[in-house]
C-alpha cells in the first residue's frame, strides 16, 4: 500500500475506507494523510508511532455539521522522530509521553493547528534526551501540563494565536507568542510554576474576581508586551529573576464583544475576540505589531469554523468501470457557512 489518502468514518451515513482510527494509523503507509469524518460518536484512542497528518472536519460541535465534530477520545504521541500533524480536531487529551523510557526521546516536529486540546499533556522522565519540536496554533487549549524535573533542553515549543486557559509546570523551551488566557473559573491563575519560559504580545483575560496571572509563582521568564485585565496580581509584582518589558496591569484590551460564560469554549466561540478601532492592544506587540490572538503571524478568530465539507451522502451513478478505470460518483457535502 502506497502512502496517500484515506477516509475514516465510524458512521454508517458516510462510508470510508476504515471505521476505526486506531485501525487506520496502525494500518496505512508512513507519510499518509487522513480524514476524518465528524460524527455524533467520538473515536477512539490512538497511538501514534509514524509519519502521519489526521485532519478532522472541525471541532466546534454545537453549529458545525449538525451539533458533530471530529472528536477523539485520546491521542498518544510516541517517540521516534516522526512528523505529526492535527488539524480541525477535538480530543480529550493530547499526550506526549516517553512512558519512562531510557535512551533517545526524539518526539520529532508535531504540528497543531485549528484544533480543542482539552488537556495537552507532557511527560519528560529524561531531560538530558528529550527532544521535541512541536508547534500550537490556532487552538483552544484549557488546559497544559508539564511534568519534568528540570528544565528542558534541545526542543523548541511554540505556542501562537491561541486562546488558553492555564499552564502547569512548564519548565524551559516554551514561547508563547500573541495568546489569550482566559483562566477563568476552573484554574484561578493562567500559570503555575513555569520556569525559563518566554511569554511575548499575549492578553490575560480575569472573568471572575479570584483570576490571577500567577506572576509570583514564575522564575527565569521573559516577558515582552503583555496586557493585563481584570486580575488580581500584576506584572509588577514579579520576581527579579524574570525579565520585564512594556508590560501593562489593569488594562482593557477592548474586545468587540465579550460573551460572559462559566464555559471556557462557550466564552471563546461565542465572543467577538476581535479589537475595537481604539484598542490599546493594537500596534503595541514588542515588534510593532497587535498584542493578542488577532495579531502576529497567524492571526485567530476562533468563532469562525475552520474545517472540511461534511459528507452528506455518496452515490455510485453507474457500478460500471470505464476504459480510463474510473467510477462515476455523485457526492453530496455541504460547507460551513462562516
Amino acid at each position: 500500500m502506497a502512502q496517500g489518502v484515506f477516509t475514516v468514518s465510524n458512521t454508517v451515513k458516510v462510508p470510508a475506507q476504515y471505521t476505526s482510527l486506531a485501525t487506520a494509523v496502525a494500518e496505512v503507509p508512513s507519510g499518509s494523510t487522513l480524514m476524518l469524518q465528524p460524527s455524533d460518536r467520538p473515536y477512539e484512542q490512538v497511538l501514534i508511532n509514524k509519519n502521519i497528518k489526521i485532519v478532522g472536519g472541525g471541532f466546534k460541535e454545537r453549529e458545525a455539521y449538525n451539533e458533530i465534530a471530529s472528536s477523539v477520545d485520546r491521542i498518544i504521541v510516541l517517540p521516534g522522530g516522526y512528523q505529526v500533524e492535527l488539524v480541525n480536531l477535538k480530543t480529550a487529551k493530547l499526550e506526549i509521553n516517553d512512558f519512562n523510557a531510557s535512551g533517545n526521546q526524539d518526539f520529532g516536529k508535531v504540528e497543531i493547528e485549528y484544533c480543542q486540546v482539552n488537556l495537552l499533556d507532557l511527560q519528560v522522565s529524561d531531560v538530558s534526551t528529550f527532544v521535541l519540536d512541536m508547534n500550537v496554533m490556532n487552538s483552544l487549549v484549557p488546559r497544559f501540563d508539564m511534568v519534568s524535573a528540570s528544565t528542558i533542553g534541545g526542543s523548541s515549543i511554540q505556542f501562537s494565536n491561541n486562546v488558553i486557559g492555564y499552564l502547569s509546570g512548564i519548565k524551559g523551551g516554551c514561547t508563547f507568542v500573541n495568546n489569550l488566557f482566559i483562566p477563568g473559573n476552573l484554574n484561578v491563575r493562567a500559570f503555575e510554576g513555569v520556569e525559563d519560559v518566554m511569554l511575548l504580545d499575549n492578553i490575560f483575560y480575569g472573568t471572575t474576581g479570584a483570576n490571577k496571572i500567577g506572576i509570583l509563582t514564575a522564575s527565569g521568564c521573559v516577558l515582552k508586551n503583555n496586557i493585563a485585565f481584570q486580575l488580581e496580581d500584576k506584572f509588577t509584582e514579579s520576581s527579579i529573576d524574570n525579565t520585564l518589558e512594556g508590560n501593562v496591569d489593569d488594562t482593557n484590551p477592548r474586545f468587540t464583544a465579550v460573551r460572559s460564560s462559566s464555559s471556557f469554549v462557550n466564552m471563546s466561540l461565542e465572543s467577538n475576540l476581535s479589537l475595537e478601532e481604539n484598542s490599546p492592544a493594537l500596534g503595541t506587540g514588542y515588534q510593532g505589531g497587535d498584542v493578542g490572538i488577532t495579531g502576529g503571524a497567524y492571526p485567530f478568530v476562533p468563532s469562525r469554523r475552520y474545517a472540511m465539507p461534511y459528507i452528506k451522502s455518496i452515490k455510485i451513478d453507474k457500478p460500471v468501470i470505464d476504459q480510463q478505470q474510473k467510477v462515476r460518483v455523485t457526492i453530496e457535502a455541504e460547507y460551513p457557512s462562516n
